[in-house]
């Protein structure tokens, strides 16, 4: 948000009954205006073609059901990574595409348009397949255009290794970057973290001129001595215990990670330096938001929080 101080408006305002130009000592006028661009809205019509904002659907993975009197439909969703793509003509964040899947439609939804992906599903239904539907996450909440409500969301890693980078997520609802956060409870330094528990950690930040704070969980940073090396195959069927970190390398033929009842989106490592994350809750398979790093080949070398009890296998 930004303030404007103005001494003299041409409205209908009045102060003490009196038109406020007549009256000398009327307090200055403060107006406020949002910095945000709210793009969905002005956007609409290529973003979304034919469609109204309360018709917009946000809790929901979009689908192509062979019933075709429920398309076109617009989504608007948190996320989208990698090859995803339905069996009818579609729109990511307004780049226009025929029915299939691919690379690409990942690359379009990378720049975010008020927080998140717009996606429109148009007709004909060539079928009703969704190809990999999982790499897109769903909305936890409406699109900032619809209630232009500013909130402050942030995560951390549940575990990191004592002198190597952490990279807080930390992000405005309204697509704005987040302005001087501040930190509590967190290390001293995310770049060089010490050893340590961090419990309820939490950030300040501006989002558009709006003070705001988040909560951003717990984390515990190791020593590089506490860390577990294993070397994957494609025959090994590595079983990980959670709670621990594990630099894994893998050789042969790549491998990828299994992690029954992982929670939803969490960052849990790196591989060569990239983040990935959970994308499925029941059945993880290694992603970036770049995409799919589903069988890395060649010698790959990652770091691995596990959250919960995993298996690494080819």
């Amino acid at each position: 948000m930004s303030e404007m101080l103005y001494d003299a408006i041409k409205t209908n305002i009045t102060c003490n009954g009196i038109p406020a130009l007549a009256q000398r000592n009327c307090p200055t006028l403060n107006v406020i205006k949002s910095l945000s661009a709210c793009d969905g809205e002005t956007q609409l019509s290529t973003l979304c073609p034919n469609t109204e904002w309360k018709d917009i659907k946000w809790n929901v993975r979009p689908s192509t059901p062979l019933n075709t009197t429920t398309l076109p439909s617009c989504y608007w969703v948190e996320n989208l990574t990698g090859n995803w793509g339905p069996g009818a003509p579609h729109r990511v964040n307004g780049t226009v595409f025929g029915a299939g899947n691919g690379d690409d439609r990942g690359t379009a939804a990378a720049n975010k348009i008020d927080g998140g992906v717009y996606i429109y599903i148009n007709t004909p239904v060539t079928n009703n397949y969704m190809h990999n539907a999982n790499n897109v996450t769903p909305g936890s909440q409406p699109p900032f255009c619809q209630d232009r409500v500013h909130k402050l969301s942030c995560s951390v890693p549940s575990q990191a290794i004592a002198g190597s980078p952490i990279t807080p997520k930390v992000e405005c609802r309204s697509g704005d970057a987040p302005i001087n956060p501040s930190w509590s409870n967190a290390p001293s330094s995310w770049t060089n973290p010490t050893a340590g528990t961090y419990n309820n950690i939490s950030v300040a930040a501006t989002c558009a001129g709006v003070s705001l704070n988040a909560n951003c969980g717990n984390l515990k940073v190791v020593s590089q001595s506490s860390v577990i090396n294993v070397n994957i195959n494609y025959q090994s069927n590595t079983a990980l215990t959670a709670g621990n970190i594990y630099n894994a390398t893998f050789a042969d033929r790549g491998g990828k990670l299994l992690c029954p009842n992982a929670p939803l989106n969490t960052i849990i490592g790196t591989i060569d330096g990239v983040e990935f994350y959970t994308t499925d809750g029941s059945n993880y398979v290694m992603r970036t938001a770049s995409g799919d790093i589903n069988s890395p080949r060649g010698t790959k070398t990652m770091s691995i929080n596990v959250p919960v009890n995993c298996r690494l296998d080819w």
